[in-house]
């Protein structure tokens, strides 16, 4: 049996979802979509002027055989090992004491 709050609500509802429709749209558009482009876009050998052509994941192979991969890997994660070790109180200085 419905009642008129449970017709409130659903109009509540569907208020709720108009108002928040936009910011999904939004975020489809310039989040989902730019994403799932670069994606497959990786996948291909593209000046953006001519014609791509597909190379599959050759462009990670040489990514992965890169020797400079492991030093940049290893530079990224030291900072950001650093920058968490300054941000906890346990390590680091202490300006309180």
């Amino acid at each position: 049996m419905k009642t008129k709050k449970d017709a409130f609500r659903k109009g509540e509802q569907r208020a709720a979802a108009l108002f928040i429709s936009p910011f999904f749209l939004l975020f489809a558009v310039f989040g989902l979509l730019p994403i799932i482009f670069t994606l497959i876009v990786s996948f291909f050998n593209w000046d953006l002027l001519g014609e791509p052509q597909w190379i599959g994941g050759e462009n990670y192979a040489t990514l992965i055989q890169d020797p400079q991969l492991a030093v940049q890997h290893n530079q990224h994660l030291l900072a950001v090992l650093n920058s968490t070790a300054n941000r906890c109180p346990c390590f680091g200085s202490d300006s309180q004491r």
